[in-house]
């Protein structure tokens, strides 16, 4: 889902948002 390859846009999104960009 879009979660999975959250953008940078989503950076704002918890803890979880900057996991997943970092993934």
């Amino acid at each position: 889902s879009s979660v999975t390859y959250v953008p940078r846009k989503k950076a704002s999104l918890p803890e979880k948002g900057e996991e997943i960009c970092k993934v």
